[in-house]
């Protein structure tokens, strides 16, 4: 090869790592969602990053691995709460074991679904977004995690999701996948709870029609 050819391509792969680069380091620094990744997390990418993640794999929570016995005396009062802990990995999992019995959840004095505490985090029951719409939140590692599924008979172009913590009093909205299932992670900036609500939608003539509303929150607590 020329020294000419060489100098010019020895350049180009400098401006493509520093361009590369540039992009972690911006990515870094949005520090908030992503699909949902591997165990452990990689770097938070931007939100424009965000993709589907149907059949999220359970992140294990600090000192959690194996599949351990449950003695808590709390027992599993739905069986759609239950299926979601056990395919995310159990005792084993992210959550950890449950701290509570089924909780029903009321809005106005009127129920609205359930849902159960567990050792880091909570699996919420939503039925009006789906009559096996369970969402899972959960926290390990420096990252709060959330998994939902399934909206059947529902749909979505696009999923919204929007989190609120002690450092985020106002919350942020991000835009998930698409289908009937998903999940995000993000980079926590305080050791308090997270919570996610989750909102379908589809897109009308004159912006997002999003018709079965919000979720029911899950929180990382």
């Amino acid at each position: 090869m020329h020294t000419l050819d060489r100098s010019r391509t020895h350049r180009s792969h400098r401006v493509r790592n520093a361009a590369i680069g540039l992009a972690a380091a911006s990515a870094v620094g949005l520090g908030v969602t992503a699909a949902i990744p591997a165990d452990p997390p990689p770097k938070p990418a931007s939100h424009t990053a965000a993709q589907k993640a149907p059949d999220v794999r359970a992140l294990s929570a600090p000192g959690q691995s194996a599949q351990a016995a449950c003695n808590t005396g709390y027992t599993f009062g739905n069986s759609l709460i239950k299926a979601r802990w056990q395919r995310l990995g159990g005792s084993g999992s992210g959550l950890g074991c449950p701290r509570s019995n089924v909780k029903t959840v009321r809005s106005n004095g009127i129920w609205k679904g359930e849902r159960q505490y567990f050792e880091h985090g909570t699996i919420t029951w939503s039925p009006s977004q789906g009559p096996r719409m369970v969402l899972a939140a959960w926290d390990t590692n420096g990252y709060a995690i959330l998994n939902w599924s399934t909206t059947n008979p529902f749909s979505y172009k696009q999923f919204l999701v929007r989190y609120y913590s002690a450092a985020d009093f106002g919350g942020t909205q991000v835009q998930v996948g698409s289908g009937t299932s998903g999940g995000t992670w993000v980079r926590k900036h305080t050791t308090g709870e997270y919570r996610f609500i989750v909102e379908g939608c589809d897109d009308g003539r004159f912006g997002k029609v999003c018709r079965q509303g919000w979720t029911l929150s899950a929180t990382t607590r």
